[in-house]
């Protein structure tokens, strides 16, 4: 239901020792979740955002939740939402329930081509999304590059 949530799992303290322990559920609002060893604030615009992906990719799930889109029993991209910065993830020019099919030119076709994109993300000051909208494909060209420099 939108909701993240961890379970806390006992460590055994004897391995003779084979009684159970209590369990608890732990829900965790999304900005406890993603908070960076730096304890950075959330980004205020797509340049602190691609500041901040870069060294913790968790970043992202600040500004969008994604679940993978199967079609045909293959792979066939990420459906996006808003998370918890709508207003950044409105200025990449995202809707929701848009379909994310490449970045970069990176056509997402497998779960591990998140890594082929961050690798990019590094050493480009604007990044294209290719997205379904529709059913009609558009792309948005989004420029990452600090507006002070």
């Amino acid at each position: 239901n939108g909701r993240v949530e961890s379970l806390r799992l006992p460590k055994l303290a004897d391995a003779d020792d084979h009684s159970p322990r209590p369990v608890t559920a732990v829900s965790a609002s999304p900005r406890a979740r993603l908070r960076t060893p730096e304890d950075a604030p959330p980004p205020a615009n797509l340049a602190q955002l691609r500041h901040q992906v870069i060294s913790h990719p968790e970043r992202l799930l600040d500004v969008v939740r994604a679940m993978p889109v199967m079609e045909n029993g293959k792979f066939g991209g990420y459906r996006v939402f808003p998370a918890g910065n709508p207003r950044l993830f409105a200025q990449m020019g995202l809707h929701a329930g848009d379909v994310v099919t490449a970045v970069n030119g990176v056509s997402l076709d497998s779960p591990a081509d998140g890594m082929k994109i961050l690798g990019k993300l590094k050493t480009s000051d604007q990044v294209s999304i290719t997205f379904t909208r529709n059913g009609q494909q558009h792309t948005q060209v989004l420029q990452m590059q600090d507006p002070n420099k």
